[in-house]
């Protein structure tokens, strides 16, 4: 908008002098009759009353002075908005995104169950740490390798692990040593656990897809009851990696609960109520993401789990192109390193204030208090914002 009133500028300004330039012309040709002195004085104050009543420069102040004041509301009720053209951006917007883990969900995850299996390898469970007892072996195997992570369920994992062992859960005190740990954005995380006597490790924890080669694995079955009840499931695999032909062996599975968050269901509400149409979509498995979508109002058919990063970023793609004759314009709401490609590429990115830097960096709007509902106050602000543009440029032509 800017941009057009500065083209619409570049042609009204001049010709604005010109016809004051006329109006002092033709004073002081018709004007013969008054002396010189006088006809010069009122052929100069009508060229200049020309210029002051057409007022070209209300043009250029009409879309920035709107958008001051508009981010300046914005910051006061919690929102950074990131320059004006994300206003005007926002107030098209017909498509949300939202992610779940940390945006749907509270992101304050806490182990609810574990399943353990094997391991077939006897020395493993025969040289953990002492304190671990035998069902918790798959725990802490996660733990140790969660331990640097900052995702909300690695958390879980982690302060579970703790409440049980104390602060140090990979036991270094004991000489095990937690080494080469490598986050796959979208399936998991991985580490090397090592100790003298107990060899060298490749510990997985993620999807199923990620910790087994294998189509029907260890723990696929609990899996799918635990995901129908809306819990987050992760398995938990081990590879000798000293052991020449060794495959990734499945040696447990642990379940989250993430609540959603208070404000979900309210926030869904009143976006669908502006016309918006409400998607979510995560890396999750699908029984997970159904049953969140199911509780916050969103329509099975608008759901997509399963999706890797790169997936996010082409599902924004794909809606962006959906439209019937003008392409949708589409915004993302996400917190996570997961969603950083998507709120890059979407036409408005919207990132929750608490959730990682990387997604707040590439974000167009952050939500500084980290409430949902702020989403809504974004698009009702951008409403507001376009809405007074107009009506400053209707009144400075109009004038």
């Amino acid at each position: 908008i800017q941009a057009y009133a500065d083209r619409l500028a570049c042609v009204f300004a001049p010709s604005v002098m010109v016809f004051s330039l006329v109006t002092f012309t033709l004073w002081m040709i018709f004007n013969s009759s008054v002396p010189m002195t006088d006809r010069f004085f009122m052929a100069f104050m009508s060229a200049i009353s020309v210029v002051v009543v057409a007022c070209p420069c209300a043009l250029g102040l009409a879309t920035p002075t709107a958008v001051m004041v508009g981010t300046g509301v914005g910051a006061q009720q919690g929102l950074l908005i990131k320059g004006g053209a994300v206003l005007e951006s926002m107030h098209s917007i017909d498509t949300v995104i939202f992610d779940k883990t940390g945006t749907l969900t509270t992101g304050r995850a806490v182990l609810c169950k574990q399943i353990q299996f094997g391991p077939k390898d006897s020395k493993l469970m025969e040289n953990r740490p002492q304190q671990v007892a035998a069902e918790n072996f798959a725990l802490w195997l996660a733990a140790c390798t969660e331990v640097q992570s900052e995702h909300p369920i690695a958390k879980a994992i982690v302060n579970a692990a703790q409440s049980m062992w104390g602060g140090d859960v990979t036991f270094s005190h004991e000489g095990f040593s937690v080494t080469d740990f490598h986050v796959v954005p979208g399936k998991g995380v991985e580490c090397r656990l090592s100790r003298v006597e107990y060899g060298n490790y490749q510990v997985r924890v993620g999807s199923r897809s990620w910790t087994s080669d294998h189509e029907k694995s260890l723990g696929s079955e609990e899996a799918s009851q635990l995901r129908r009840e809306g819990r987050i499931v992760v398995f938990v695999s081990i590879l000798n990696l000293e052991a020449q032909g060794a495959e990734q062996e499945t040696v447990g599975v642990l379940a989250v609960t993430d609540p959603v968050k208070d404000e979900a269901i309210s926030c869904v509400a009143a976006l669908q109520s502006f016309g918006i149409d409400v998607w979510l979509c995560t890396g999750d498995s699908h029984q997970t993401a159904d049953a969140v979508a199911e509780t916050v109002g969103i329509p099975i058919e608008n759901v997509c789990s399963e999706v890797s990063p790169e997936g996010k970023a082409d599902l924004v793609t794909r809606l962006q192109q959906a439209g019937s004759y003008n392409k949708r314009s589409v915004a993302v709401v996400g917190d996570g390193i997961n969603d950083s490609v998507a709120l890059a590429r979407t036409d408005v990115g919207i990132a929750i204030g608490a959730g990682t830097a990387i997604a707040v960096e590439a974000a167009d709007v952050v939500l500084v208090r980290s409430s949902l509902h702020d989403v809504v106050v974004a698009v009702h602000l951008s409403h507001v914002v376009f809405r007074r543009i107009v009506a400053n440029f209707i009144w400075a032509l109009g004038y």
